[in-house]
């Protein structure tokens, strides 16, 4: 299971390590996407196909077009280097704002990749009564 926060500084090169601790989990080879947000997904190969089916679940509406054209436009497959590193491309750096500082936030089954800047804002935020009032309405 991919969990915790993991940062690590991205080269000039565009390249970064992913934590060794994910590296198992996502494989060799993994997908990377936009997320829905300033951030990049990256999922493992079984776990994109499970992601890609249930967009598939949605039909073929406009709405859910939409959303794979989305996902589909900016997925790319990412190999891992001999030493740990991937790089990131010039547009999925921009749209997540890469910079310097990146953080690998473990989210289960797949993980978020953000300007670790851009993740404290959003995570210093949280309303965390709304968080126990959702876990109360299981």
């Amino acid at each position: 299971m991919l969990t915790g926060e993991f940062k690590h500084t991205l080269d000039a090169k565009g390249r970064v390590f992913v934590p060794a601790k994910f590296r198992t989990d996502l494989g060799q080879s993994f997908v990377i996407a936009r997320g829905f947000g300033k951030f990049l997904v990256a999922y493992s190969e079984p776990e994109w196909e499970k992601f890609m089916a249930k967009l598939d679940l949605l039909g073929q509406g406009r709405e859910a077009r939409e959303m794979k054209r989305y996902v589909m436009k900016s997925a790319m497959p990412t190999e891992l280097d001999n030493q740990g590193r991937i790089s990131v491309s010039a547009e999925h750096r921009e749209f997540a704002s890469l910079t310097k500082e990146v953080s690998f936030l473990g989210m289960g089954s797949y993980v978020e990749i953000w300007n670790t800047a851009l993740l404290t804002d959003e995570t210093d935020n949280y309303d965390t009564e709304k968080f126990e009032s959702l876990l109360e309405s299981l």
